[in-house]
């Protein structure tokens, strides 16, 4: 039997979204997209690096091919964990390294810091931010 309703139907809903799909990547759209997006992050990423450099020199910023977040290593002594609460109450959110350990270390001062959410005009005073809480 036929599908007596194309606005109700899962089956054709889904149909629609492949169709959809095939079309925006058949059509080029996807990789313009990708290249666009591609731009984005590298601009913001490279607004990060250069507010490291001027905010938190002390800090070591892992090197990356593409991505949308940048790993960083604080001085020593830095407890990344009571970091990022203190961030978070001063409105930067930064992701503490030891949630992305298995078994953690006990004294981890690396953070994560995501940036495709980011507008790149407001990473350097983010940055500035986390460099008062760091103080």
């Amino acid at each position: 039997m036929a599908c007596q309703s194309t606005l109700t139907c899962t089956a054709c809903r889904r149909a629609n979204n492949a169709h959809a799909a095939a079309r925006f990547i058949g059509e080029g759209y996807h990789d313009a997209y990708i290249r666009r997006l591609n731009g984005v992050l590298r601009a913001r990423r490279r607004a990060l690096v250069d507010a490291f450099a001027e905010f938190l020199p002390d800090c070591t910023i892992a090197d990356a091919v593409g991505g949308s977040a940048a790993w960083v290593r604080a001085p020593a002594g830095t407890d990344a964990d009571e970091l990022a609460v203190r961030a978070a109450a001063a409105g930067v959110l930064i992701e503490p390294g030891s949630v992305f350990y298995a078994s953690p270390p006990k004294a981890c001062r690396h953070v994560r810091l995501g940036y495709a959410a980011i507008a790149e005009h407001q990473i350097r005073d983010g940055v500035r931010e986390l460099a008062r809480v760091m103080r």
